[in-house]
């Protein structure tokens, strides 16, 4: 002992020992050793082996995700759905190409041509918008929104979407041609006749801008200088049925309602373009100026279908509906107008008359007085006498007495019996009723050997909307004398209400009251939702 603390070297190591379990610190001894007899664990067997320990296995990782669609892929299969006319399903896929490319102008216009074609025009029209707010020069998107505004009437939008589409393409002859059509249109017909014949010198041959020039100087009742225009468009294409379509108007009108001749070249456009609805409605037209309902109703039908967002094919189908006492059906067109234009005029008038054909004289008392009030009502004295003809009837059916009253039925054996009745008294005479006015006879109906077709009436231009003759208000109700000595009798029943007045024959002139003008073909080169490019 003596001789370790005389050696540090010696005690330092011991100090340590002593005084580390005092600190709480590591001892320094040598590990103790495990004991031999216990089993050998898997580590040290590793170890004895010369090999690392086993580690814990990892999970599975996921399976990669499947390769995203090429974008030309999806705008392939949408233009696919598009093509087979499932325009719902064609708007869903191109909402997945706008998920990942919002401005492409491709999506966004075909998905606008898919609302068009679903008679959504509101949202169309938003998203041919948003297509020119990212390719101001897309040629499609300007044509169909300027013609979307046309349609609508609203000129000066139309102009203006067509002057800027031209600030961005100042050489496509299709946008200037469209350009003078809304010239037209508005009665701007010097504006007009300027674009076009700039059409013809920046393109001698544009067949378009020839039949425009044509309607152009049909709207102002020059028809020679329409046939001249007519006939160079022909000998530049004869096969288009438009040309002929204008053809049969520029024949209608110098024929002075001799019909040969329109009627021929009408059906010459309808035989080459089975889906001009256009010359549909002119072939109607006639037919109805003929009183020829079976071939209107035919002819307007058709047109109707080829352009269902058509106001007008709606409005002259429901005139021959009307005209052939189809009532309810009738009733049904003008509601697909009133869904194009809520409170059209026109629409309340023939669905007022229809109704007092089917004797529901309160609602076309409400709607009569509806009409009435409104500014834009052109035929408000006949609104009137109809009107009156409806609150006499609606009077004479309150006036009616009540029917007699039903026998008391036997009770059986048994039961007491009723008391005496006291003689009836004598029943009051009935209410004088309105007497029905006197039926006209009617005008023997040329026929028109040729499929009729619809006219388009164009409201607020010029002419007015063909309109079903209104009924006489019923005369005065004429008091009998009252019988001296009333004898008691069973209760009349009340008067049939009276018939409408047959119609007047309509006559083969253009632009009469009452008859839908003819409609020249309005040359949109606009494209079409079917054949729309990017």
């Amino acid at each position: 002992m003596r001789n370790a603390i005389r050696n540090p070297r010696r005690t330092a190591p011991l100090l340590a020992a002593l005084v580390a379990p005092l600190l709480g610190c590591p001892s320094t001894r040598a590990p103790v050793r495990p004991d031999r007899r216990a089993g050998p664990t898997d580590s040290g067997i590793a170890e004895a082996a010369g090999l690392a320990p086993a580690k814990a296995p990892e999970p599975p990782k996921p399976p990669p995700p499947p390769p995203e669609t090429p974008l030309s892929e999806k705008i392939a299969r949408a233009k696919a759905l598009f093509v087979a006319r499932d325009f719902a399903g064609a708007r869903k896929a191109y909402a997945a190409v706008l998920e990942k490319d919002p401005k492409n102008a491709e999506a966004l216009f075909h998905t606008a041509t898919a609302y068009e074609a679903d008679g959504d025009l509101d949202r169309a029209a938003d998203f041919y918008r948003r297509t020119i707010e990212n390719q101001p020069d897309h040629e499609g998107a300007l044509l169909n929104l300027g013609r979307l505004y046309r349609n609508r009437e609203q000129f000066d939008e139309a102009v203006a979407m067509y002057v800027k589409a031209l600030e961005a393409v100042p050489d496509n002859v299709r946008v200037r041609n469209n350009l003078g059509v809304v010239y037209r249109l508005a009665h701007k017909y010097d504006d007009a006749e300027k674009t076009l014949r700039r059409v013809l010198a920046r393109a001698p041959g544009n067949v378009d801008a020839y039949k425009n020039m044509a309607v152009l100087f049909l709207d102002q009742n020059k028809l020679d200088l329409a046939e001249q225009f007519s006939v160079e468009a022909k000998k530049l294409d004869d096969k288009d049925s438009g040309i002929y379509n204008n053809l049969g108007l520029l024949y209608f009108k110098k024929d002075q309602g001799r019909p040969s001749r329109a009627l021929a070249a009408f059906k010459k456009a309808v035989e080459l373009n089975p889906n001009d609805a256009t010359a549909w409605r002119n072939l109607g037209s006639i037919a109805l100026r003929y009183r020829d309902y079976v071939s209107a109703e035919k002819s307007l039908a058709k047109s109707a279908e080829l352009d269902p967002n058509s106001l007008d094919a709606h409005l002259a189908y429901a005139f021959a509906l009307e005209g052939g006492k189809k009532f309810k059906e009738a009733m049904g067109e003008y509601g697909r107008v009133m869904e194009l234009r809520p409170g059209y005029a026109e629409a309340i008038y023939g669905t007022a008359n229809c109704l007092r054909n089917l004797r529901e004289w309160e609602k076309a008392r409400d709607l009569l007085k509806e009409y009435v009030a409104m500014p834009d009502a052109v035929h408000k004295d006949d609104a009137r006498n109809a009107l009156a003809g409806c609150e006499a009837m609606i009077k004479a059916a309150q006036q009616a007495p009540p029917p007699a009253p039903t026998p008391m039925p036997d009770r059986g054996i048994g039961a007491p019996a009723p008391a005496p009745e006291a003689a009836p008294a004598p029943a009051p005479a009935p209410a004088p009723e309105p007497a029905p006015a006197p039926t006209a006879a009617p005008t023997p109906v040329p026929v028109i050997d040729a499929p009729a077709v619809a006219v388009h009436p164009e409201p607020g231009r010029g002419t007015p909307a063909p309109e079903a003759v209104p009924a006489p208000a019923p005369a005065a109700p004429t008091p009998e004398p009252a019988p001296k000595s009333p004898a008691p009798e069973t209760p009349k029943a009340a008067a049939p209400a009276p018939e409408p007045a047959a119609v007047a024959p309509a006559t083969p002139e253009a632009g009469k009251e009452g008859l839908p003008a003819l409609e020249p073909v309005p040359i949109d080169s606009g494209a079409a939702p079917e054949a729309s490019k990017p």
